[in-house]
This record gives C-alpha cells, structure tokens and sequence, in this order.
C-alpha cells in the first residue's frame, strides 16, 4: 500500500488557476462578511424577462451586481466564501471604482486542490537550495553556467538558468526528482476556503512603502492597490498519495541519474532550507519593524524545531516570492550583481536590495501574515 501525506495549511494559500471573476460575476454582504460567487447560467434564466436590460446594463463602466441585482444574485449562488469586514470595505471601494477581480484558487471541474504539482516543484526548490549550499564545486559549475546564460542573447529569458540546473540536476530521464512523486491533494472544501485581501511591500531606499502599480508607491499602506484571493484558511488539513523512491546503484549508473545521493537525504535538505528562510525572513521583517509579522515567523520556527523525522514545513505557491523559488542568494555577490542587472535593466543601482518587495496578506486593515507555509507529514 502506497504511503500518503497530510498537508496542513500554516498560513493562508493561494494556488492560483491563472483565472479571475469580475464584479459582474458575484455580489459583497459587509454585514455578513460573506462574499457570493453567482451561478451566472441559473441567475439568468431565473431573470430571463430583464435580460434585454440586464445586458445593456453590463457593458457600462463599474456596473456590478451588488445594487439592484443584489437580492436576485444572491438566490443564485454558486458558493460563499467568508471574507473580513476590513477587507470586504476595500473590496466595496474597488468594486464600485470599476477596477477589481479575485483571483480564484486552482480547481479541477469545480473541485479545489492543491496539485501534487505545486507540491513537487516547492520541494525541488528547496532540495536544490540545501544540495548547492552544501556542494562547493557544483555551485560554483552552476555560477559559471549562469554567467555564460546570461550573456547569451539567443537564450530566452525565461530560460536563462535552464542549462545550469540541467548540468547539476538532469533532464526529466536523469532528474533525481523523477523518483519524487506526490499526488494531488483530496477535495478542499468550501468551508476551508475564504476571500483575503492581500498588498505588496516595497523597500524602496531603505523606506517602507507600498505598491500602488510597478513605479509608483506610497508611503500609506491604505492606499496601497489591495489584491483579492481565494485562500485556504490556516488549520486546514488535507491527504494524498506520496511516493519517495530511493533508487538503486543499478538505475543511478545506468540511468545516468544526475546528483542521486540527494534522495536519501530529501527530508534533511528541505529542513535546512525552510529554516534559513524562516530565520532570514523573521529578520527582515523586524528591520522594518513589523512586529505582527516577525511573531508569525518565529511561530514557524518554533514549529520547525518541533518537526519529527516524517515531517518537514516549506513555502509554495503564489506569495512565497523569488527568493524561496530560486537559489539566487546563493550565489557570490558578484554573480547576484549580474543577475541583478539583468532583471533590473535600466532601474538597477549598486547595492540596491533584490529582491525588495514581499506580499503581505491584511486583516483589520493592517499587516497580518505571510503567504503559502504549509506542513507535511507521511503517514
């Protein structure tokens, strides 16, 4: 019988699906705190006779359900999510200035889950970090192959680190992490699921602003532009299949399997890279003096010294930010620099802190968490 894992959510998570729903498609109740996605299909047959004028009315600027239609949207729900007064009062301002959407989380025929995808590749980061950090040579082979990328014109941008983790980690047939295989999650339930408002956090010069759009910031948090997300609330748990398979002498030497001793040491690896995460991140957030936040993280550490041999805590997902997604702060400062003037073009300066922006989710109108820390457990 195949082993299986427990996820729980630690903070809230957005996996997004790369979809979004306007104003058009659900209505606000601040004094329910609740926010109802509208079945648009039963909404308008059960409205057929103002059809003509219904339609009329939504090719008009900043026109949403919340208003007349609002009694005959919320008979015709699809699901309600819970959402905070706080955040629901922004979401009321943005609706009505005709300028906002909620990015939905990941589903599959209507069902919510965490893809046994997004999984994989928020532990292949953090098993890569950890196997770099402590493997000189090949850091220092992976250095040179990004150099040579970054200087090479025809190599797309998105690209760029493609060959150098090649070179450490194998194509798809040679990859260590093809013996890595967990499975999607079971169904996330409605009950679990809630609308959070979340804003990005920009050090700008050594300043605490915040982004209203890419070049313009402020120093007021409030006027910052709110992002809405579907989220998995913290404390949520959920099951799937697991499968770590540690390979034999056979199928590492003729398979060519690249970096192969990292499997046997998976649980270890990622351990050693959350915990540099979580100290480096409690640590920036209490330069800026965000006391709220740094509590959060040291909560996390604490879980993490607690963890047992079978569980591991990590990031994943929309939030978790560049520095958790690649192993740039690994490298030399020279080679940051490189690849700080790569991505920067124009806007980059000597000793400019990359990355700068952190996203940062809000409650009651203020800083309350971070995004996407989740733990594992195998049963």
């Amino acid at each position: 019988m195949p082993d299986t894992y427990t996820l729980k959510v630690l903070t809230p998570l957005h996996i997004g699906s790369g979809q979004k729903i306007l104003p058009l498609e659900f209505v606000y109740d601040i004094a329910r705190e609740e926010v109802t996605v509208v079945d648009m299909d039963a909404f308008f047959q059960a409205n057929v006779n103002i059809l003509p004028v219904l339609i009329k009315k939504m090719e008009e600027r900043g026109f949403n359900l919340t208003g007349e239609y609002f009694n005959a949207a919320v008979k015709n729900p699809k699901y309600r999510l819970h959402c905070e007064k706080e955040a629901m009062q922004n979401l009321k301002q943005k609706v009505n200035s005709g300028n906002t959407y909620i990015q939905l989380f990941v589903k599959d025929a209507g069902r919510n889950y965490i893809p046994g995808s997004s999984i994989k590749g928020a532990l292949r980061s953090f098993i890569s970090k950890a196997w770099l950090n402590r493997n000189t040579m090949l850091r220092k082979n992976y250095e040179q192959k990004i150099v040579k990328a970054l200087s090479n014109s025809q190599i797309r941008r998105e690209w760029k680190s493609s060959e150098a983790d090649r070179d450490i980690f194998g194509n798809p047939n040679t990859s260590p992490f093809r013996f890595l295989k967990p499975g999607d999650s079971q169904t996330i339930f409605l009950n679990n699921l809630m609308l959070i408002e979340a804003r990005v956090l920009n050090i700008c010069d050594g300043r605490v602003k915040w982004m209203i759009s890419p070049g313009n910031n402020t120093t007021e948090s409030k006027r910052a532009t709110p992002i809405f997300l579907e989220a998995v609330k913290p404390g949520t748990e959920t099951t799937g299949a697991w499968k770590l398979e540690v390979p034999s002498n056979f199928v590492i030497q003729n398979g060519g399997i690249k970096s192969a001793g990292l499997i046997n040491k998976a649980f270890e690896l990622i351990k050693e890279t959350s915990y540099r995460h979580l100290t480096e991140e409690k640590e920036f957030f209490e330069t800026y003096s965000f006391h709220t936040i740094s509590e959060k993280y040291r909560m996390l550490i604490d879980e993490h010294k607690n963890l047992k041999e079978n569980e591991i805590i990590f990031s994943m997902s929309w939030g978790s930010g560049y520095n958790f997604k690649t192993v740039f702060k690994l490298m030399s400062d020279d080679i940051q620099d490189n690849i700080k003037r790569f991505i920067l073009e124009q806007k980059y300066k000597i000793g400019l802190m990359f990355p700068k922006t952190r996203r940062i989710v809000f409650k009651g109108g203020q800083p309350d968490n971070v995004l996407g820390w989740v733990k594992l457990t195998i049963n």
